[in-house]
This record gives C-alpha cells, structure tokens and sequence, in this order.
C-alpha cells in the first residue's frame, strides 16, 4: 500500500458530493428552476434532467398495449468550461467537479455555497443520505508486469489456469462502524490506450444518516467520509503506483 499524502497530479476523472432529501409533495419544477437566476453568471449551461418509465397491459395473456413516459425531475447546471456542476433535484442535490481536480478544500467550499441557494428553492424537509464518490482513471505506462504492481488487491486467477488478464472488474462493499458509514469500491480493466494502461479505482463512501438541512453538521460527515474515501484510496494502490501521480 502507498503512504497517505497529497498528489499534485492525482488521476481523478471525477469527484462528487451527493446530498439526498426529501422535499415536499407540492415541490414543483419551477421551485428547481428557479435557483438559475443566482447560478447563470458561474454556471450558464442549463438542462434538464429526465426520468422514463415504461409500461406494458396485459388481457388474458396478450399485449393490449403499452405506454412510455418522460418527466423532467430536475435540472442540470454546467460552467462554461464544463468542469463544475450542479443538479438540483427534487430528492437531491449532486456537486461535480471534473479534471482538471483541485482540492477537497476548494470542491467543498463551492459545495457550501451552492447548497443554500437549492435549500431556499427547494425547501427539502430533511437530509436522508450523504455520500462522495471518486473516480480514478490511472493511465499505468506499459509494461508494468502483474496487476499486483499496481493494486494491491489485483483479480486473482485460479491456479493452473492462464494468467493472462485482458480486462476486468471487482467490486467490494466494506462498512466502517466508527462513522456508520458504507463504501463500494470498484477496480476496472478494459483495454490497452495509447500504450498505456487506463486502470479505473472508483470509490463510492455514504452514510445513511437524516440531519436538518438548516445545520451545518452534515459537512462534518463529509469530512469522516472524505479521510475515509483516501484510505481506501492509498490501501488499494501501490507505493510505485502513488509516484506516478507525484
């Protein structure tokens, strides 16, 4: 595993803050579009976030007919250069930010800004879930040997069979009881880029927990599942891999 430090150049795709609610019945969206007039100086791309369902009658055994619908259940917030934004939802509110990554300090400021222009719009009753969720893409130059010089938890193959991997995925869900908190990590291998390997550590950390949106104690929660997010993070890649990305 690599020691714990700061990376000036860490491969992140994608980091994301996700707050769940739950609104009033009467929310409307107008209420979630509504917040665009404070967002469109920052962030002045707009669009809508949709919702399908589809359905199927059924009489005596034969399709009587069938029937697909789309509702709008949000809107989606873009800057100009495409790497910040903002959904507000009526079950939620979602913060990206995409490469190039800064720092959890600034991603989580602008976070807090944001949140009370969604509260005042959308008026949500309390806080149901919180979670963040990083996405690694470590782009491993050839040749680097066996997967374990990468990860410390590389797909093993039985004994006997070929060891020769062209892809794969595994997915873990882990629990730390000290925070309450769960986490769903995910290791990927598709193909060969560029003479590189583009090896994907995606770590999912939430918790579970209901808090007032008024009071600021669920950034507190961020915090334990962020120091959470880069334990995983540093256990499940190599001291070399970490170097890389120095």
């Amino acid at each position: 595993m690599a020691a714990e430090r700061y990376l000036e150049r860490a491969p992140i795709k994608e980091a994301i803050i996700d707050i769940r609610v739950t609104s009033p019945e009467q929310v409307t969206i107008e209420d979630l579009g509504r917040g665009f007039a404070a967002l469109k100086s920052d962030y002045p791309n707009k669009s809508e976030l949709t919702q399908g369902s589809f359905g199927i009658r059924i009489d005596k055994g034969q399709t009587v007919s069938t029937s697909m619908e789309q509702s709008i259940e949000g809107y989606r917030y873009a800057s100009t250069d495409g790497t910040q934004v903002v959904q507000f939802r009526s079950n939620g509110f979602t913060f990206s930010r995409l490469e190039p990554y800064q720092t959890w300090k600034q991603m989580k400021q602008e976070a807090e800004r944001l949140w009370p222009i969604y509260v005042e719009n959308v008026n949500p009753q309390k806080i149901v879930r919180v979670a963040i969720r990083y996405i690694n893409v470590m782009p491993i130059p050839l040749p680097f040997g066996e997967f374990g010089n990468v990860l410390t938890a590389p797909p093993q193959m039985p004994d006997g069979l070929s060891q020769g991997v062209s892809s794969f995925i595994t997915r873990i869900v882990t629990k730390n009881n000290d925070i309450d908190a769960t986490a769903i990590t995910t290791q990927a291998f598709d193909t060969i880029d560029n003479n590189r390997a583009p090896i994907t550590l995606d770590i999912d950390v939430f918790a579970d927990r209901e808090f007032l949106p008024e009071e600021p104690t669920f950034w507190d929660c961020l915090e334990q599942l962020r120091i959470f997010k880069n334990e995983i993070f540093f256990k499940s890649i190599t001291e070399k891999t970490a170097e890389l990305f120095e």
